[in-house]
């Protein structure tokens, strides 16, 4: 299951509201891997921005695990926000968080809950 969602934010705006947001609805920020700014400082002439953001939510993971302990490797959930020329966008994607799974433009698979990033 996976969700894009384009925005019109700054690529800074954006990853400070889809910080905000996964705090707001329960989940922890475990880390943020800056992919541009680590292929950077590599050598990697990478021109993007890409952040990838690891979240949990403590009773979600719970249930999930005790449902099967083989769904560990679908945790933590991940979202990123990328930006690529001219486009910036969001995605995420594990079928057991329940942040992903909607398309902004309810063109994605699944619904938004109360839990989703970008709203109801």
């Amino acid at each position: 299951m996976y969700y894009i969602a384009e925005s019109d934010k700054s690529f800074e705006q954006a990853t400070i509201d889809l910080d905000a947001a996964v705090k707001r609805n329960g989940f922890g920020v475990l880390h943020i891997h800056d992919l541009g700014k680590t292929l950077r400082g590599k050598g990697v002439p990478f021109t993007g921005e890409c952040r990838v953001f690891e979240v949990c939510n403590p009773d979600q993971a719970a249930r999930v695990l005790a449902t099967d302990m083989r769904l560990n490797m679908a945790l933590p959930c991940v979202h990123r926000c990328r930006q690529n020329q001219d486009r910036l966008d969001q995605a995420g994607t594990n079928a057991c968080c329940p942040v992903a799974g909607s398309n902004a433009d309810g063109g994605g698979e699944g619904g938004r809950g109360k839990n989703h990033p970008h709203g109801e």
